[in-house]
């Protein structure tokens, strides 16, 4: 394993993911990338394009301010673990699995909120958007949860084919 990708939105629930991510990829051997999604909340397309393209340019700025604060964190804190920060903007989960898909990463490491729709109420819909669509294994590491040495871990299948390969990389 070469490359983690986390996902941030800079909440508490994914600090504790990145703490998972830190620890993991410290544990391996692997690089760390952590990533955050801005999200414009109207279309680029819209009359209001150049407003948005002006609050794209400051979020994204801000956005990245945090994510290198991060990055220095992890460095001085884990000297071993390589750490870069990527900034996108647009719909969270195709960017995460796009960035994923990119990189080659081998594993991304996400916290979660849970939802109120039934099916998501396990994982959050970005979440299970992510596990449904992204090439490589998704560690989701639920709200509330610091870290720990993992002792058991669990891997959800639905018997497809395809998830032989996740259960041997597991």
């Amino acid at each position: 394993m070469k490359l983690v990708l986390v996902p941030t939105d800079f909440s508490e629930n994914a600090s504790h993911a990145l703490e998972y991510a830190v620890e993991t990829a410290n544990a391996i051997g692997a690089g760390l990338l952590v990533m955050s999604v801005y999200s414009p909340p109207v279309s680029v397309q819209s009359a209001l394009q150049t407003v948005v393209a002006e609050d794209t340019a400051r979020v994204t700025k801000i956005y990245r301010e945090k994510l290198n604060t991060i990055a220095e964190t992890v460095k001085t804190e884990f000297p071993s673990v390589s750490c870069a920060v990527q900034v996108t903007v647009g719909d969270v989960v195709s960017e995460i699995v796009s960035l994923a898909g990119e990189k080659k990463a081998d594993l991304i490491v996400m916290g979660t909120q849970g939802a109120s729709k039934v099916v998501n109420v396990l994982f959050g819909s970005n979440t299970a958007s992510v596990i449904e669509k992204a090439a490589c294994p998704v560690l989701c590491i639920p709200q509330g949860l610091s870290y720990q040495t993992p002792k058991r871990i669990l891997f959800a299948t639905n018997f497809a084919y395809s998830d032989i390969e996740g259960a041997k990389q597991l």
